[in-house]
Formats: C-alpha cells, structure tokens, sequence
C-alpha cells in the first residue's frame, strides 16, 4: 500500500522542504489545536504564508504550527 500523507512536523523539516509544499493544498496544524485547510503560498525563515477557502491571505509563525500535513491524493 502506498503511503498517502507526508507530515512535517518541525520547523526544520518545514523550512527544508518549503519547495515541496508551496502551492499545494495542506492541513496546518497548530500548537493550540486549531487546524486550517489552505494552499501555501509562501515560506520564509518566520512564517508561512496562506489561502484560506475563503481565498483570504493569512500569515501564520512557523513556531506556532505543529505540523503540516499534505494529502498526495488530493
């Protein structure tokens, strides 16, 4: 069976891999429990930046996320 969900869930493995997972629809999992759906459009050093379903840009740290997870089936 093939592995269908890639999670990074460190800072570090975000900002390694933040080719990967600009412009794609991802899960963002928050420290607090919060979990929003949105296509990443950006990645620096502090932040991500998305687009929500609503298609309103946002701005998250990358110290509050917990992980990112992509559906490679989606």
């Amino acid at each position: 069976m093939a592995k269908r969900l890639v999670r990074y869930n460190s800072t570090k493995s975000i900002l390694d891999n933040a080719s990967e997972i600009t412009g794609k629809k991802v899960n963002i999992v928050f420290r607090n429990g919060q979990v929003s759906f949105a296509l990443a459009t950006s990645i620096s050093n502090s932040e991500i930046v998305y687009k929500n379903m609503r298609n309103t840009s946002q701005k998250a740290a990358l110290e509050n996320i917990a992980e990112i997870i992509i559906d490679l089936n989606a």
